[in-house]
């Protein structure tokens, strides 16, 4: 997997267990939104300086926000905790892909 997409499948993941937006993420690194919603979808590139914000804001080293991790499945989580993982995603996702552009 790319570097891109490992920092976007781990900033997804450690969002969804801490139900975080893009918009929290944006607003407690102080990064524009644009930029964090194209690190989430892997897309563009991230500078060291915004992995630096990003891991210093959610308490992660860089090392961590760029290795790979093995994935866990709903089905390995407890149910609860799957279905907030679920939500969270499909929040992330619509907030992404569907958020129209502010003026």
């Amino acid at each position: 997997m790319s570097t891109a997409l490992t920092l976007a499948a781990n900033l997804r993941s450690i969002m969804a267990e801490r139900g975080l937006s893009p918009d929290d993420l944006a607003r407690g690194c102080a990064l524009d939104l644009a930029r964090v919603r194209a690190a989430l979808l892997g897309e563009g590139l991230s500078t060291l300086a915004e992995i630096e914000r990003l891991g210093g804001w959610l308490g992660m080293s860089i090392e961590d926000l760029l290795a790979e991790h093995d994935v866990m499945q709903p089905a390995d989580l407890p149910d609860a905790r799957a279905q907030w993982q679920q939500y969270w995603a499909y929040q992330l996702i619509s907030e992404l892909r569907l958020t129209p552009l502010r003026e």
